[in-house]
């Protein structure tokens, strides 16, 4: 009986170690929120237009284009995908329009996302996650940059993802 005991302890306690050793790995093998956070482009804005961007914090009326989020999914039809989230928040004093943004996976620009936000952001707000784009890896045009994506995401390297923007269109004032 109570060798029973011990080895029953020994097995709680090897399983144990197994589970938390593996719980480590996995949550340092992809990119997390912690990551993600240091993903980020903040701009300048002077006479509605953008002056200076740069991936430091600025003063003044800037605004701050982030990758919000990278979801890996998998489809109804077992195939592989990633939805990727990108936000903007506007300290300019000026309201939003819309805006478009580049996304870059990785050193070579060639292969990258153009993401779209079709939102008025006014002063001191974050525009939405609602819009997401899904990147799928069965997509012959997109799967370059699904491959870029994949190795960003599963080894975790948030300082090879760039965004920058494309356009920022203002309210501007008659």
């Amino acid at each position: 009986m109570l060798i029973f005991r011990k080895v029953t302890i020994y097995a709680i306690i090897i399983c144990f170690q197994i589970f938390a050793s593996s719980n480590i790995a996995l949550s340092e093998g992809f990119l997390n929120e912690h990551d993600l956070q240091k993903v980020q482009t903040v701009c300048e804005i002077n006479d509605y237009q953008i002056s200076f961007c740069s991936d430091k914090n600025l003063d003044g009326d800037t605004v701050t284009l982030r990758l919000h989020s990278i979801k890996s999914v998998v489809l109804n039809n077992r195939t592989h995908a990633f939805r990727v989230f990108a936000t903007i928040e506007n300290m300019s004093k000026r309201i939003i329009l819309n805006a478009k943004l580049k996304i870059i996976f990785g050193r070579d620009e060639d292969e990258h996302l153009t993401f779209i936000i079709p939102q008025q952001i006014i002063y001191k707000d974050t525009s939405s996650t609602k819009i997401s784009h899904l990147i799928r890896s069965d997509v012959r045009a997109t799967r370059k940059l699904y491959e870029k994506i994949n190795y960003s995401y599963f080894n975790a390297k948030p300082d090879e993802i760039k965004i920058k923007p494309l356009e920022i269109n203002f309210v501007k004032n008659q």
